[in-house]
């Protein structure tokens, strides 16, 4: 395989094997260590893992009502995920794909499709026995429960990172228009989301904080080693070897405006940054944004006070934040080929 990438046979897989292979999501804000955790996973032996690519909820709307599988309509889904720039790097080999699921067509249904898709990704790390399948987007923290409906087996790891350090790191790299109170209402929405599924399914959510594990990384991948079921494995740790292929590989990896720390050391200097960074006037409103939901995250506030000019400074705010999901509601109508570009002009 070109750049050096580890291209599974899927000829040594049952169809019973793939049906049983487990199914994990890792979610949490953009900027907050999960494309890092990603990587992490994608170097151990038993993970298979690619980059993200929002294949998995999209395929689920056009083709999840799809009950009988043939040539036709596997040709259908793959023109449809095509359309995704970041699936076409996966470098997947549709060929041999379709062959493998061709040779089963009575039992296919999307899930077991998807998880061949993700079984046939030529990861740039070494790979022994595929143990467990993963996915990884940030966009997830906004709907986690849909993916538990799509994969009632599936695990989820949760990260949450500082709300102010995530805000400076999204405004840093114009992630939704960099906008205050969008990013720190939908950091707000995205821990109420992950705390009721918690309370629901407390047995299949992982929940970590960024700023501990990148102070003690080796103690946290073994809990989720853990928690997943397998065995932590030290080349985890040793990812940063493979920085030259990762990038050859991925062009969106390569970007270092979003990824330029990833194959650096793990450190906490990122961490706390909005101390010395952030003037007051932010730290203010994005306190008034999160709420209650920074302490029960686990964070302090500064400001708690909840004054007649907090709601005259904050409401500029809350009118864009309405205005933006408005937006989203009538996006939502519009046929997923072009969605997809009107969010990521927007996201």
């Amino acid at each position: 395989m070109e750049n050096n990438r580890m291209e599974i046979d899927l000829e040594k897989f049952s169809i019973s094997e793939v049906l049983n292979l487990p199914f994990f999501f890792i979610i949490g804000r953009p900027r907050s260590g999960t494309t890092l955790l990603q990587t992490l996973c994608d170097a151990h032996p038993n993970i298979q893992i690619p980059p993200e690519a929002r294949i998995i909820k999209e395929s689920f709307y056009r083709f999840g009502q799809v009950k009988s599988w043939n040539e036709k309509r596997l040709n259908e889904l793959f023109d449809f995920i095509r359309l995704n720039p970041k699936f076409i790097e996966w470098k997947v080999d549709e060929n041999k794909v379709k062959s493998f699921l061709m040779k089963h067509l009575e039992v296919l249904n999307l899930k077991t499709i998807l998880k061949v898709i993700y079984l046939a990704y030529p990861s740039v790390y070494h790979k022994k026995s595929i143990l467990i399948l993963g996915d990884k987007n940030p966009n997830y923290s906004r709907m986690p429960e849909d993916f538990l409906e799509y994969f009632p087996e599936a695990k989820i790891i949760h990260v949450v990172r500082d709300y102010r350090d995530h805000i400076l790191s999204m405004k840093r790299v114009k992630l939704l228009n960099g906008n205050l109170p969008l990013i720190a209402t939908i950091w707000r929405n995205s821990q109420e989301k992950i705390f009721s599924l918690q309370l629901r399914y407390p047995e299949r959510i992982f929940s970590y904080k960024y700023e501990d594990f990148v102070g003690n990384p080796e103690h946290y991948l073994n809990e989720m080693c853990d928690f997943l079921k397998i065995e932590y494995k030290p080349q985890m740790l040793l990812y940063s070897g493979l920085r030259e292929q990762s990038r050859e590989g991925n062009k969106f990896i390569a970007n270092d405006m979003f990824h330029g720390n990833l194959f650096k050391p793990i450190t906490s200097d990122n961490v706390n940054k909005w101390k010395e960074k952030m003037r007051d006037r932010d730290i203010r409103r994005a306190d008034v944004f999160v709420g209650t939901w920074a302490e029960r995250s686990g964070y302090e506030r500064v400001f708690r006070t909840h004054g007649i000019g907090n709601f005259f400074r904050v409401l500029p705010g809350y009118l864009y934040v309405y205005a933006y999901h408005l937006m989203n509601f009538f996006i939502f109508l519009v046929p997923p080929k072009y969605r997809r570009k009107i969010r990521n002009y927007f996201n």
